[in-house]
């Protein structure tokens, strides 16, 4: 059993993070010690790792001002988004559209992008998202951990290294 402090973790995982995984802090707001920022190289092997996704203007504006109906999108589009965060990870954590502020993850979401890791553009009557990863990126990336296995890592290294701060334990009481 994988625990952290005798107790077991919640060992959540992600398909492929950007290089870096993210904090559970930067995307769901709790701050579980085990579930932070470490290094995860291998994810660029996830055909979904680097995609674009072009949604057209019409359906951006109509998405847009169902869930975020402060958002002002008169205006050129170039000057919609603004004051982008990011995490550690380089994910969106909040950014100011249209005068609102949302998160990447609210915008993932709403625009089923393969991650909260991107950049955004305006082409023509499209808006254009570059995403970086697949997932949510918290915990193990399952191509990082492939990575780390094809390098000769046991299992055990690839879990401590994901969850750092846990130990791996042989139990005879139920949990």
């Amino acid at each position: 059993v994988l625990t952290f402090q005798g107790q077991p973790v919640a060992a959540v995982f992600c398909a492929a993070s950007a290089e870096i995984t993210e904090s559970a802090a930067d995307v769901w707001g709790r701050d579980i010690p085990y579930l932070t920022n470490v290094e995860s190289p291998g994810g660029s092997d996830c055909s979904k790792y680097d995609v674009e996704t072009a949604v057209p203007r019409a359906e951006f504006e109509a998405a847009v001002r169902q869930a975020l109906p402060a958002a002002d999108l008169s205006g050129s589009p170039s000057q919609w988004f603004q004051n982008v965060q990011r995490t550690p990870a380089r994910g969106v954590k909040t950014i100011t559209l249209g005068g609102a502020e949302t998160t990447g993850t609210a915008l993932r979401s709403l625009f089923s992008l393969p991650s909260a890791n991107f950049t955004v553009a305006v082409r023509g009557d499209q808006v254009v998202f570059h995403t970086t990863g697949y997932g949510h990126g918290v915990g193990m990336s399952q191509y990082g951990a492939r990575y780390y296995a094809l390098a000769g890592r046991t299992y055990a290294d690839i879990l401590c290294h994901y969850y750092p701060g846990t130990k791996l334990e042989t139990r005879t009481d139920p949990v």
